[in-house]
């Protein structure tokens, strides 16, 4: 399966939106504590939780991928996404990385 760069983070801008995803968990560590620290979190979106659920994906061969959607004028982050991609048959999906947990 191919993988996303756990070294750099993806870009992309349109309009007032700046979008970044990196398959590294600490890749939007200070927005994600941003996010967490304004309430704009819920439990399951905590980087405890995420972290845990890391865990159990990377033993089931399943890639993190996180999706940050920040202002484009301010680059304060408006929402942080926790996904995952796997394998299912022949085909990759894109998914939330709630492992069915949550």
């Amino acid at each position: 399966m191919a993988r996303f760069s756990s070294h750099g983070v993806k870009q992309a801008q349109h309009g007032a939106w700046r979008v970044r995803v990196s398959a590294d968990f600490d890749a939007f560590r200070d927005e994600w504590t941003l996010l967490e620290s304004a309430g704009a979190a819920t439990v399951f979106q905590s980087r405890a939780w995420i972290s845990a659920l890391c865990n159990v994906a990377a033993a089931q061969d399943i890639e993190p991928l996180f999706v940050l959607v920040a202002d484009k004028a301010t680059g304060a982050p408006l929402m942080l996404l926790p996904l995952c991609r796997r394998r299912l048959n022949s085909l990759a999906a894109i998914e939330f990385l709630d492992l069915g947990a949550s």
